[in-house]
């Protein structure tokens, strides 16, 4: 299995133009994105970095006799504009199966409906290919991605590592300490990115109402994708709320390490060292916070968004819902539980087997056999290794 991407935390193909935040391409996205630029005042430059795409994959391809290749989020969501048309000659030209792993599509995002690149959306986002089949993260997209572009899409969802969860070690049990938590404190995680969409002011208002000296809001995620306001909007609510709060996104990394004496943690680390996660979120391809939560077996509260409501509600998990607001009945759901612990305990064990059975790797390397979009499949250790794929990612933007 070989790695390309603009960007890698590990072996592989690193080809710098195919990252989004490549300055180039990062130019063309906000002139047309977000300056709402006339297309044609882009159109060049956005050819012209296709081409130098075009031009290092062929390279890359000629070198690597590739079998087959998945495609992660780079034909469905238009943040890299270059990079799909690109890639879609080169699957030509070397005439290579590609499975598509489509995300999130330009007609659910405001800013891309109103841009005047929608022309160019239709055509590339995705585009219709004989060699790609696509794969949509849950059945409302597969269903829009059918009524707006006419393509046939198959289901493969998120899925997590069930099989491999990290158990707390000495390095975990650094974490309350190094940001002044004691074991008493009760930790509410907020673990996505800090993008309005998440809706991160419904849990400084859960904290809030719950009025309890001992919680603590610890909000581990990236701010920065879209704009660094919103975090400061939120450190500000936060302040006039009173609660206790602490955002530690610049601690937390991809892997755990020390610099100068200061610990970084992993995501992993934040989880088992929480006690309750909130997840209020708008909007989601799918929820990698939400399956991460339930393989460290934590308690919830999650608003009942649009994929939450059509694809994982159905399955019986056993979490506290708001359906849009946060109402008062939902705050005493929450207080209740906290002081229930053989209720946690039982929730936390059935959500777990929920998961596994429907979103673990295993399950997963299945539903994709079935569907035929692979052949052979082992999983060993973190990752699913297939007999006849190479993969092809592109590190855009997860949950």
């Amino acid at each position: 299995m070989t790695f390309v991407a603009g960007e890698l935390d590990g072996d592989g193909i690193v080809i710098p133009e195919l990252h989004f935040a490549h300055p180039k391409a990062l130019a063309i996205h906000r002139k047309l994105i977000e300056k709402k630029r006339p297309f044609e005042e882009v159109e060049g430059e956005i050819a012209d970095l296709a081409e130098v795409i075009e031009s290092k994959l062929r390279t890359v391809f000629e070198n690597h006799k590739f079998d087959r290749m998945i495609v992660a989020n780079v034909f469905s969501l238009p943040i890299h504009l270059s990079f799909s048309p690109a890639l879609e000659k080169i699957i030509d030209e070397f005439r290579i199966p590609t499975i598509a792993r489509d995300h999130d599509f330009w007609w659910d995002r405001e800013r891309y409906k109103s841009s005047a690149g929608v022309g160019y959306f239709a055509q590339y986002f995705p585009p219709k290919d004989p060699f790609i089949r696509h794969t949509t993260l849950n059945s409302l997209s597969q269903q829009h991605l059918k009524d707006a572009a006419g393509i046939n899409a198959a289901v493969v969802a998120d899925s997590f590592d069930f099989s491999n969860v990290e158990g707390s070690d000495w390095y975990a049990k650094c974490f309350r300490n190094d940001f002044g938590l004691t074991s008493k404190d009760i930790v509410f995680l907020q673990a996505t990115r800090i993008v309005p969409r998440k809706n991160i002011e419904a849990s400084i208002e859960l904290v809030r109402k719950l009025d309890d000296p001992r919680i603590i809001l610890v909000l581990a995620g990236y701010a920065g994708d879209e704009g660094r306001e919103y975090l400061s909007q939120l450190k500000s609510l936060a302040r006039q709320a009173g609660i206790r709060a602490k955002f530690i996104g610049d601690r937390v990394d991809v892997e755990r390490r020390m610099v100068k004496g200061v610990r970084y943690y992993s995501l992993w680390d934040v989880f088992k060292n929480a006690d309750f996660v909130t997840y209020p979120t708008k909007f989601e391809g799918f929820g990698n916070q939400f399956l991460e939560t339930i393989a460290y077996k934590k308690p919830m509260m999650v608003n009942r968004y649009e994929v939450f409501k059509a694809d994982l509600e159905p399955l019986g998990f056993d979490v506290i819902k708001m359906d849009g607001a946060l109402t008062n009945d939902v705050v005493g759901q929450v207080r209740d539980l906290l002081m229930d612990q053989d209720r946690i305990s039982k929730m936390a064990e059935k959500n777990f087997e929920i998961g596994r059975e429907h979103f673990s790797y295993e399950a997963t390397a299945e539903r994709m056999m079935k569907l035929g979009l692979i052949s052979d499949v082992a999983v060993t250790g973190k990752h699913l290794v297939t007999a006849d794929l190479v993969s092809l990612f592109d590190p855009q933007f997860s949950d």
